[in-house]
C-alpha cells in the first residue's frame, strides 16, 4: 500500500502552505526511533577515503577501520566528474520539481486506489497497513541492473535532461545533498549525523555484506531526519 489518490504526496503538501498535515503523515511518540537530534560529538570521524589509493597500505588500512566501526565512508576520487554529478543531481531537481499530473505518469500505483503497489516507479514507499504512518518522502525507484529487466515504462520522459548513473553491488551508493543534510547513523545506542561533502559518496554495507564477511565489517543502522525549512534530496544506488 502506498499512497493513495485522497494522500496528497509531500511536494504537493509543501506547494499548499497546509497548517497540519493529514493523520497519515504524524508520527507517534511511541513510534519514534529515539530522539531525533544526533550526539554533539563523534568518536572519530567518518574517514574520508581516496579511491585511488586503495593499494596503499594506509588507506586501505583507513578504509578497514571505517568498515569495522561506522560501516560508513565518504569516498573520494571515485571516477565520477564532477560535471556528471551536477548533471545528475540538477536532472532529478528537474524531475521532482514538475507538476504532480507529469510525476504521476510513472507512479508506483498499479490502480489508483494505492492497494496495488509496486517498487518501481514515483510514489511514497509502501506500508503495510492503515494504522502505518507515511514517510515524509517521494522517490522515484528505477531497475537499473540487469538491463533486460529494465521497465521503461517507468522511466521518465520529461525532463529531457533525466539521464541516470549508477553502479555497484552489495553496498548502498549515495550522492546527497551537500546543502541539507539529515542522514543519521547509530553507533552504540547514539545518533551521529553523516558529513555531507561536495561530489563525494557516501558507502554503507548492506546486511548481506556483513553476512558475507562474518561479521568482521557492519552493516549500520542508519536514518534520514526531515528537514522543516529545506527540501533534501539524495540519490541513491542499492
Amino acid at each position: 500500500m502506498a499512497a493513495s489518490d485522497e494522500t496528497p504526496m509531500v511536494q504537493d503538501l509543501a506547494s499548499t502552505g497546509f497548517e497540519e498535515p493529514p493523520s497519515r503523515y504524524l508520527v507517534h511518540e511511541q513510534d519514534r526511533h529515539g530522539d531525533l537530534l544526533a550526539a554533539g560529538e563523534m568518536p572519530e570521524p567518518i574517514p574520508l577515503i581516496d579511491l585511488s589509493r586503495l593499494m596503499d597500505a594506509d588507506e586501505a588500512d583507513k578504509l578497514r577501520a571505517a568498515l569495522q566501526t561506522w560501516g560508513f565512508f565518504l569516498a573520494t576520487n571515485h571516477g565520477i566528474e564532477d560535471s556528471l554529478m551536477d548533471a545528475m543531481m540538477s536532472a532529478s531537481r528537474e524531475f521532482f520539481r514538475q507538476p504532480s499530473e507529469e510525476k504521476q505518469k510513472c507512479s508506483n500505483l498499479v490502480d489508483g486506489n494505492g492497494k496495488h503497489y509496486q517498487v518501481e516507479g514515483y510514489g511514497s514507499d509502501k506500508v503495510v497497513s492503515e494504522d502505518h504512518g507515511l514517510n515524509w518522502n517521494d522517490r522515484l525507484h528505477l531497475r537499473v541492473e540487469p538491463e533486460d529487466e529494465r521497465n521503461f515504462a517507468k522511466w521518465p520522459s520529461q525532463p529531457e535532461s533525466f539521464r541516470p548513473h549508477s553502479d555497484g553491488n552489495l553496498l548502498t551508493i549515495l550522492f546527497v545533498d551537500d546543502d541539507v543534510g539529515g542522514l543519521q547513523v547509530q553507533r552504540d545506542g547514539k545518533w551521529y549525523n553523516v558529513p555531507a561533502k561536495p561530489h563525494t559518496l557516501v558507502i554503507n554495507l548492506g546486511d548481506c555484506l556483513e553476512i558475507m564477511n562474518n561479521g568482521i565489517f557492519r552493516s549500520p543502522v542508519h536514518r534520514v531526519v526531515t528537514n522543516t525549512e529545506k527540501e533534501r534530496l539524495s540519490l541513491a544506488m542499492f
